[in-house]
């Protein structure tokens, strides 16, 4: 008699939102990017969109940095 292996097969993997670290369940269609939620999903367009912005320092978007303009600086002095 043959002896035949039962198990359960594995998943595939899933991938991490990295907006909110949840599983994702969905891809971005413009990145491809992976997404759990409507809120990663409209966080991801407001990177597209530059709402964001690269920050060197911490290597990752943060809030759209201001500019000061001449009057603010004039103020300053």
């Amino acid at each position: 008699m043959k002896s035949v292996l039962i198990g359960t097969v594995s998943a595939r993997p899933r991938e991490r939102c990295p907006v909110t670290g949840l599983a994702a369940n969905y891809l971005d269609p413009r990145t491809g990017v992976p997404y759990a939620n409507v809120f990663a999903f409209r966080e991801i367009g407001k990177i597209l969109s530059h709402d964001y912005v690269w920050n060197e320092e911490f290597g990752c978007y943060v809030g759209q940095e201001e500019v000061a303009s001449d009057e603010d600086e004039m103020q300053e002095d």
